[in-house]
């Protein structure tokens, strides 16, 4: 950015693809091609980190478009990061994180303030990095990327705060379908559908109003099954239905 350079580039030793090929197989992914820094900042925050966020902040700031390249196959353009929200409607990413969830239960908690400000407060104070959360009229529910013991500490803040609360501490993974623009694509619907095939019943599942992720929890040991059917139904029926093949170029 300060050399307001055209473009940065990162070398890997593979290409940003549509999910882990050790997980769906490495003839099933695909390589992204092109996407925006708001993808990057969803990935990065379930751990694929395709570039650290400050770094992505500094370059989108500046205008400059980030490419990463794969090193073993340097003919190939790689993918390329950049500002632009337009962009055709599909899921660009599968991927998943496991996570635990703090869920606070509270019977006394409708139409009253400052229990999510106690809870966040509590998160803050011990350093737990929050992924995702969602609530209702009565929980609460914070999905974190931390230690249990780290976690157990929080739990003992609540608990001190809200003594009559229910507070429950469980393993899951959160599994996300992210693309720049999911809008119209039925997303949450197809996703739902082909958990329900794969016998998997996710505990909870959200779409935020900006149309560039959806995230589904589901047990921690159905993670990988998980990524394996919303991959079938979200990016190879897709690109099949067009007559298009998915293919990743191995670093190998």
């Amino acid at each position: 950015a300060a050399t307001g350079a055209r473009e940065a580039v990162i070398h890997k030793e593979f290409h940003l693809s549509s999910a882990d090929p050790k997980i769906v197989g490495a003839e099933k992914v695909r390589k992204i091609g092109q996407t925006n820094f708001d993808v990057a900042d969803q990935l990065s925050n379930l751990g694929m980190e395709a570039i650290h966020p400050r770094a992505a902040k500094t370059l989108r700031q500046a205008g400059i478009p980030l490419r990463v390249a794969n090193a073993f196959d340097a003919e190939d353009p790689g993918t390329l990061i950049d500002a632009e929200l337009s962009g055709e409607a599909r899921v660009e990413m599968v991927c998943g994180l496991d996570v635990l969830a703090l869920e606070v239960f509270e019977q006394d908690m409708v139409g009253v303030k400052g229990y999510d400000a106690t809870i966040l407060k509590a998160l803050t104070r011990h350093k737990v990095r929050i992924v995702s959360k969602n609530s209702n009229a009565n929980t609460i529910t914070h999905y974190v990327d931390a230690s249990f013991k780290a976690v157990r500490r929080v739990e003992d803040e609540i608990a001190d705060a809200y003594p009559s609360a229910r507070i429950h501490v469980r393993k899951v993974a959160l599994v996300s379908a992210v693309g720049r623009n999911l809008e119209g694509i039925s997303a949450t619907l197809r996703g739902a559908r082909a958990l329900d095939e794969a016998g998997i019943d996710p505990i909870a599942m959200q779409q935020s109003g900006r149309p560039v992720d959806v995230q589904f929890i589901v047990e921690a040991k159905e993670k990988d099954n998980s990524i394996r059917a919303l991959h079938h139904a979200l990016v190879e029926n897709e690109e099949w239905e067009r007559g298009e093949t998915p293919v990743l170029r191995s670093a190998a």
